[in-house]
């Protein structure tokens, strides 16, 4: 997830791109690329990666996160409500 405050959105949106071109240009199957929500324009990131040669792209709406047990010292699953709607 993009943390650093000193990054602009379009350093992010540039590293996103060349990570896919490094692993296009490696591999030579089809290429599916997960992006989430974060980004300030959707329409923008899917008709860029689109036009450089993705073959499907899949949509995230919610990334499950890490929380920290305070008690135990340990890492344990975020938004727990969650586990419980299933």
């Amino acid at each position: 997830m993009p943390s650093d405050p000193n990054r602009s959105s379009k350093d992010i949106e540039h590293l996103y791109f060349k990570i896919f071109e490094e692993v296009k240009w490696r591999i030579e199957i089809p290429i599916a690329v997960k992006i989430g929500h974060f980004f300030t324009s959707m329409a923008r990131m899917a008709n860029e990666f689109s036009r450089r040669g993705t073959s499907a792209l899949v949509l995230f709406n919610r990334f499950y996160q890490l929380d920290i047990d305070i008690e135990k010292l340990e890492l344990s699953p975020g938004y727990r409500l969650a586990y419980l709607m299933k």
